[in-house]
Order: C-alpha cells, then sequence, then structure tokens
C-alpha cells in the first residue's frame, strides 16, 4: 500500500494559528526545498530542510529530496529536531510533482499522496 501523510501532519496543517511557508531553490550546488511551519509568529517555527534535484529521465516537474536538516526556532533560540535522517534511510526521501504552477499559485503532488496547494504571498490574479 502507498504511504500517506501523518495523521499528525494533517492535524497540524489544519490549525489557523499554523501558517506553512515552502521555499524551493534548484541553483547548482546548493539546491534545497524548505518548509518552515510556523506558530503564531516569525519568531517560533520550525524548519524542515531537503537536498533537492532534478531528475532528468523524470519529468521536468519533478523534484527528488532528501530530509537531512530539521529545528525548532524559538526567538533567539535554535532547537535541534530529534529525528535521524540519515538513520531513515528510504523514509528521509521523497519527491514533489508540480501539477500547476503561476505567478501566484503552485499546485503539487507528494510522494505520499499528499497535494500541497501553495500560494505565493503578495501576488494578486492578474
Amino acid at each position: 500500500p502507498a504511504a500517506s501523510s501523518s495523521p499528525i501532519q494533517r492535524t497540524v496543517t489544519s490549525l489557523d494559528s499554523i501558517t506553512i511557508s515552502q521555499d524551493i531553490d534548484l541553483a547548482e550546488g546548493r539546491a534545497r526545498v524548505d518548509q518552515r511551519v510556523k506558530i503564531y509568529a516569525d519568531s517560533a517555527y520550525l524548519r524542515l530542510s531537503a537536498a533537492a534535484s532534478i531528475t532528468p529521465e523524470a519529468s521536468t516537474k519533478r523534484i527528488d529530496f532528501t530530509f537531512d536538516l530539521a529545528y525548532f526556532q524559538l526567538g533567539g533560540l535554535r532547537v535541534p529536531y530529534p529525528v535521524p535522517f540519515r538513520l531513515l534511510g528510504k523514509e528521509a526521501m521523497g519527491w514533489l510533482d508540480t501539477t500547476y504552477l503561476s505567478d501566484r499559485l503552485r499546485v503539487s503532488r507528494g510522494n505520499k499522496g499528499t497535494t500541497f496547494v501553495l500560494a505565493r504571498p503578495g501576488v494578486r490574479d492578474a
């Protein structure tokens, strides 16, 4: 059976007080996928970061990633996120397929079946 998003993930992402942002930087030498899960304010968040790449033989819209960094930021204090990504092996890996992209909106489907709808802040429909 296919994997699915965790019940904790579904619960956290459904809370009104949670804001999730995602940055994708595919520049050569520093390709990353970063997620920030903010709780009320910018000074308290969870950062999940992954090394990223595009597989040329796959779709040009697929980004492969491997989580390798995570921490809680509480004001000026950084607390490590207690997940041993190296020990997780393939469980720390995944991919995102972009199914729709505009200046304002990106819709992606992840390897665990989750659909992500992300709006770029400050950009309005034409």
